[in-house]
């Protein structure tokens, strides 16, 4: 049983090396998984687990705390203005996107040609990032906080909220 593991934490370390990706003790990283960030520029803390199809892309950085799951299929887009931050003992369902840009959209001019706005995103301690949701920039979901399945978040929420829908609204406290 002890080899077992040994060979799982060289598995792990391996993959996470492979990826550029600094990570702290017990974190697991599945395979297939994508960084196409610098090396360096996304770190995770202990006991992290990443699952199958994540994606880290951008230019910009990605820190995720201890105890997180971010689920299978999620994508992570970092710009060098925005950024991304997850807190500790967190939950990221699959199929989620976190988007820290936006393209502009004013009238009588090409989207391609306007320039991009930026935004940190911030997800706190103890939050639930509902599957197939969508992050946007500027988004704070601050500690023990819940996002339903298939939310698009995109503002500040209050603590200890339960938000939901398209675009999250406030639905209520936890109890």
């Amino acid at each position: 049983m002890k080899l077992k593991k040994q060979l799982y934490k060289m598995i792990y370390n391996h993959r996470f090396k492979k990826l550029g990706i600094s990570h702290g003790k017990n974190s697991r990283v599945a395979k297939h998984v994508k960084n196409f960030l610098p090396k360096g520029f996304v770190s995770v803390g202990d006991d992290v687990v990443i699952k199958t199809g994540v994606e880290f892309r951008g230019d910009g950085k990605i820190a995720i705390g201890n105890d997180v799951v971010v689920a299978h299929y999620t994508w992570l887009y970092s710009s060098r203005e925005g950024g991304i931050t997850i807190g500790n003992h967190t939950m990221i369902g699959p199929f989620c996107f976190f988007i820290d840009s936006n393209h502009g959209t004013k009238k009588n001019q090409l989207i391609i040609d306007q320039k991009s706005s930026y935004g940190k995103i911030v997800i706190g301690d103890d939050c639930w990032v509902g599957a197939k949701s969508v992050v946007l920039k500027s988004t704070i979901l601050p500690d023990h906080s819940v996002a339903g399945a298939m939310s698009l978040l995109n503002k500040a929420y209050p603590e200890n909220a339960i938000v939901a829908g398209n675009p999250a609204k406030f639905i209520k406290f936890r109890e």
